[in-house]
């Protein structure tokens, strides 16, 4: 397992490269990916030490998508992302193994931290 590569899956394009550019900058290695079906297709298990998902997206969500890739590869934690912190799906995600969930715009800093514990972990 590569314990510091993290998989960004987000549909906003933009956040996702500016994520990938701050993870990149604390030392992690970063794959993003703006559409949730071409990154389950593309996981090979063990590349990845953790996921970073965004919960709303059109065609698979975050916790669905979470599903899909736990199916191929049973030992990636995950950490949410959502615009929309009371949604129904936060507290699917959670309990679903997610380890945490982050609302946007994110505190970077606080972001690194958890990325930090998780892959740790």
């Amino acid at each position: 397992m590569s314990a510091r590569r993290i998989l960004v899956v987000d549909d906003n394009r933009d956040l996702a490269e500016n994520l990938v550019e701050i993870l990149e900058d604390a030392g992690f290695g970063a794959d993003f990916f703006d559409d949730p079906a071409r990154a389950l297709h593309a996981l090979v298990p063990g590349r990845y030490s953790l996921a970073l998902i965004d919960l709303r997206m059109p065609g698979m969500d975050g916790v669905e998508l979470h599903r899909a890739l736990k199916q191929i590869d049973p030992a990636l934690k995950a950490i949410a992302m959502t615009a929309f912190a009371r949604d129904e799906r936060v507290r699917c995600a959670l309990g679903d193994g997610m380890l945490a969930v982050f609302s946007k715009p994110m505190n970077a800093a606080s972001l690194i931290v958890q990325l930090r514990e998780a892959v740790a972990a």
